[in-house]
Formats: C-alpha cells, structure tokens, sequence
C-alpha cells in the first residue's frame, strides 16, 4: 500500500491503474467493486442518504451505479496507458 506522501508522485496512469487503499484507525478506504453490492443495497434505501441526490428504486439502480462506475474507470484506464 502506498504511503500519502508516494500518492503525490502518481500521475494519470498509476491512479487509474493501481489499487489504492487508504486506512487509519477510523476509515478504509479501496476502489469501488462489483462484490460491493449487498452492502450498498443493505444502505442504499435511507431517505437520509439520498436527500441531495438521485434515489435509489431497487438493487438493479444499485448494480447498474455501480457497473457504470467500474465502466468509467476502466475507461479512463485505457485512456492513460
């Protein structure tokens, strides 16, 4: 795992390609993944969480969030190899 301070030096192409992980006592922290799901639909249906932003109607909103995600990074992966 890289230190914060080795994080400065990554440009374009380490960031989209590498698996950062950041974690302390209180947060961890690790790119979003497919096996995520569950936990997120466990949370998704919370008014609290969705008072600012697009609500979530069943776990397919959930899986296609995330899918598109992965998607985006994928993406932007090729485009900075």
């Amino acid at each position: 795992m890289p230190d914060l301070d080795s994080l400065k030096h990554f440009g374009n192409d380490a960031f989209f390609t590498s698996e950062i992980i950041l974690e302390n006592n209180q947060v961890f922290m690790r790119p979003l993944a497919i096996d995520d799901l569950q936990s997120l639909v466990d949370i998704s249906f919370s008014d609290r969480l969705w008072e600012y932003g697009h609500r979530v109607k069943s776990e397919e909103d959930v899986k296609g969030y995330i899918q598109t995600c992965l998607s985006w990074r994928a993406e932007s992966a090729i485009i900075h190899s």
